[in-house]
């Protein structure tokens, strides 16, 4: 069941699109990106669960200057993890806020 208006991302956040940086490694041990920044299975899309479960994915997300951002969602508990790609060590490093 839909429970808002469907929403652009550049709506919300301009300057932000779904993408990956040529040759992005994958957030976790999964397959990287590649071509596909939006990894949630067959059908891409996400369902959260009363239960407090979801289906499992990534969402790659490219900022202005090339600012690589991950959203991961962990089906078992359906939390989200956001993190931001560190290209000078090419590592993934959870968001922090000031």
């Amino acid at each position: 069941v839909q429970t808002a208006a469907s929403e652009m991302l550049s709506e919300r956040f301009p300057g932000v699109e779904f993408g990956a940086l040529p040759g992005l490694p994958a957030v976790d041990s999964g397959t990287p990106p590649g071509a596909d920044p939006i990894r949630l299975g067959v059908s891409k899309s996400v369902t959260f669960t009363p239960l407090g479960t979801a289906s499992p994915g990534s969402l790659y997300l490219l900022g202005p200057g090339d600012r690589q951002f991950a959203v991961r969602i962990y089906g078992e508990t359906g939390q989200t993890r956001v993190l931001r790609f560190n290209q000078s060590t090419a590592t993934w490093m959870p968001l922090t806020t000031p």
